[in-house]
């Protein structure tokens, strides 16, 4: 129970920042997508089961404050946790290459399916502006944001997993 408080609470913390922070930083009106950053490394962090909770939360944060069609992102977001659970399980702890591979292709895949929400169902479908513009500086910049945030992060979750008896385990199945 105190680890799924701490994944609610670093959730809640990542919400803030994309509300307050990400503004003062935005180039040309982009910025990183920080909660997708979460399902991506507790999904590597603890399995399937902690990416798809966190890519739930944050998904659902995201899909009310960006004011898109509800469950878009929290959909992305389950799907990116548990990949990334699934992907990474046999990989060490301490890889650093893949999660962040796997962060960049998450955070292009999510603004790709964006774009294809947003703009093609509404008839505008300026491919190219749209990645050149939106899709690649988007996807760079969570990237790098997720390069500056892996080593907090992980340090917080190894923690907090040890304060919760839980240990190195990432395979796990249950909720609690």
């Amino acid at each position: 129970m105190k680890y799924r408080l701490y994944q609610i609470a670093l959730i809640f913390v990542f919400f803030v920042a994309e509300i307050e922070l990400v503004p003062l930083i935005r180039v040309s009106g982009n910025g990183p997508e920080l909660l997708l950053l979460l399902p991506v490394f507790f999904g590597f962090f603890g399995g399937p089961v902690n990416g798809i909770f966190a890519g739930l939360l944050a998904g659902i944060l995201a899909d009310v404050y960006g004011g898109t069609l509800l469950g878009t992102s929290a959909f992305l977001f389950v799907c990116f946790g548990y990949m990334s659970g699934r992907l990474l399980e046999n990989v060490e702890q301490e890889e650093f290459f893949f999660p962040m591979m796997l962060t960049f292709l998450s955070a292009f895949l999510y603004e790709c399916a964006m774009w294809f929400v947003l703009f093609v169902l509404h008839n505008r479908i300026d491919a190219g502006f749209f990645f050149t513009r939106k899709i690649l500086p988007v996807s760079l910049y969570t990237l790098v944001a997720g390069i500056a945030l892996y080593f907090p992060v992980r340090y917080l979750d190894r923690k907090m997993r040890a304060a919760a008896g839980r240990g190195e385990k990432r395979n796990e199945t249950n909720l609690s």
